[in-house]
């Protein structure tokens, strides 16, 4: 993860208030100050900003987190996951910066006005000899149902609550996807509510959200062993899941009574995608009208950088690809950037790369097939 400054988890905007604000979380570098010992450490101290979101100034003063928490080290902390804005709260979860050292995960709660001191919790929070228990999410936020329950999952770690201990990492990597709520109505009343998630080791699963587990086995409501990482979000839309793994197709499940198909459904994507895959969204008219909306990123880990591809599938058979940016050259993104999701808003269709911001649309009402319109 390089470099080791700067906004890597995506902001987050608050619309609701008079003064709409973008929330979004800096790492900054303090060097040593001159004359300092040869041996002195640079400071990498990370603050939750407000900023008006029609200037860019800040709203409010802030606070490196390490004001609030004294045993929070931002130099081996690094906040990865996008934030998330529910109920007058944003919420800020911590991985780390690849750096070796003592991490651990931690998820932090401000109040809007960022007056006052967050909550916060830290999964593995035994320090000097335990570390783990990261929140990820390839990216993606924390989830919230409509009580306000923020769901996150975590990266490996210690996990020893059953034995009296207090590290509540999860044993092994199911932090890699981040987890969606599914409609309350998607499941049987034994079941619902439920939430989807996947793990590196390929599986996917649907979980009854009342009923995790605590200290043992989760209520599974399905399972399905895919064999190909799970690297990024899985979509719910319309009674199906949709999942493209690393290495793999993009493929979809049914899901029935808060049950999940075993097998794929017939239609999958030509195209394979690469090592970690791609978080797919919809853009739709209800359910008219629908498009699934992905960014190839394979081109992040090539050397040198190839560019992002945004690729546009027909939900209702995946074999039928829409849109291939690559295609034209004059439609060619920016250099890609992993774990990357598109933005439809406005009949617009938004791509952020390493160096540009890439608005793909109609280019006339009279055109029936997708294309860019100029970057």
């Amino acid at each position: 993860m390089g470099p080791s400054i700067g906004i890597t988890g995506t902001p987050v905007i608050d619309g609701a208030s008079s003064a709409p604000r973008l929330f979004v979380v800096a790492a900054t570098l303090n060097p040593p100050p001159p004359g300092s010992p040869l041996n002195t450490l640079p400071d990498y101290p990370e603050r939750l900003y407000a900023l008006d979101l029609a200037t860019g100034t800040i709203t409010q003063p802030v606070q490196s987190f390490d004001f609030y928490v004294s045993h929070f080290d931002s130099s081996v902390q690094l906040q990865r996951s996008a934030l998330l804005l529910d109920n007058q709260s944003v919420y800020a979860a911590f991985g780390s910066n690849g750096a070796p050292g003592d991490y651990h995960g931690w998820l932090f709660k401000f109040d809007v006005s960022l007056q006052g001191p967050p909550e916060s919790f830290v999964v593995t929070p035994v320090y000097g000899g335990t570390d783990g228990g990261g929140i990820w999410q390839s990216g993606g936020g924390p989830s919230v149902d409509f009580n306000h329950n923020v769901f996150v999952a975590t990266g490996d770690g210690i996990f020893d609550v059953e034995r009296g201990g207090c590290d509540q990492g999860a044993g092994q990597d199911v932090g890699a996807s981040a987890l969606v709520i599914l409609p309350d109505s998607t499941g049987s009343s034994s079941l619902s509510p439920l939430l989807v998630g996947g793990s590196k080791g390929g599986s996917l699963y649907v979980v009854n959200r009342d009923s995790m587990g605590q200290f043992s086995c989760p209520d599974l409501a399905s399972v399905v062993q895919i064999n190909q990482p799970i690297l990024n979000t899985p979509l719910y839309w319309n009674g199906v899941i949709y999942v493209a793994p690393g290495s793999g197709n993009l493929v979809s499940y049914a899901l029935n009574q808060g049950l999940i198909s075993l097998t794929p459904s017939a239609s999958r994507s030509r195209e394979t995608f690469g090592p970690q895959g791609a978080t797919p969204v919809i853009s739709a008219n209800g359910t008219d009208n629908a498009v699934l909306w992905l960014i190839d990123t394979r081109g992040a880990l090539a050397t040198p950088n190839r560019p992002a591809t945004l690729r546009a599938y027909d939900p209702s058979d995946l074999s039928n690809e829409l849109y291939d940016s690559g295609i034209d050259p004059h439609d060619q993104a920016g250099l890609a950037v992993k774990f990357t999701v598109p933005t439809v808003a406005n009949g617009k269709v938004y791509v952020g790369t390493q160096s540009e911001l890439d608005v793909y649309g109609l280019c006339s009402e009279a055109r029936v097939t997708l294309a860019s319109c100029g970057n």
